[in-house]
């Protein structure tokens, strides 16, 4: 049996031109990870409304566990409208606060990322005090820590950003993200 990964952060609907898309990040990685046969496991927090239950739903459709997927009650489900701009680059407006920001730290969590291969996670999801305070305590428990750097203005901080990267073994990042300015860690 392969070692489980186990993805943590967002899990939310991209809203496009073109209708909404199951998204985020970790949750993309997931999905994908399933596809390939790999076990994994989602850490995420979704609203107690409608698309919450279809996110859940869309992960059960496709044989993904949900075990860790907690369900929050004052915020709704995520969401990020994303516009295309004229040159075909795309402007994201990520609401907040919402469900994803406030996964809760639980026992259960530091024992599944401590038994797995790898934890996976970006710096979308550290951008709130709870959520971030929940990935700051699982951090030290992975074995080994991909971080998908993510930055969206102006949800990150230099000094979390620069954490992040001192916590992490291998580093996942775009084109665009190099040319933001958050220095280098050393």
């Amino acid at each position: 049996m392969q070692p489980t990964i186990v993805c943590f952060g967002e899990t939310l609907w991209d809203v496009l031109p073109s209708g909404k898309q199951p998204g985020g990040a970790p949750f993309n990685v997931a999905v994908h990870l399933h596809q390939l046969g790999q076990p994994v496991e989602l850490i995420s927090r979704v609203g107690d409304d409608d698309l919450g239950a279809e996110l859940v739903g869309f992960l059960h459709e496709r044989g993904l566990s949900t075990d860790y997927v907690q369900q929050g009650q004052t915020h709704l489900t995520g969401v990020v409208k994303a516009n295309v701009g004229d040159r075909n680059e795309v402007v994201y407006k990520i609401v907040q606060p919402v469900a994803w920001d406030y996964i809760q730290y639980e026992e259960r969590l530091s024992k599944l990322v401590a038994e797995a291969a790898m934890l996976v996670f970006g710096s979308l999801s550290a951008r709130t005090p709870t959520t971030r305070e929940t990935l700051y305590r699982l951090l030290p428990q992975a074995r080994f820590r991909v971080f998908d750097v993510n930055m969206r203005p102006p949800h990150y901080t230099r000094p979390v950003v620069q954490y992040l990267l001192e916590h992490s073994d291998l580093v996942k990042m775009n084109h665009h993200e190099p040319g933001r300015n958050i220095g280098v860690v050393r």
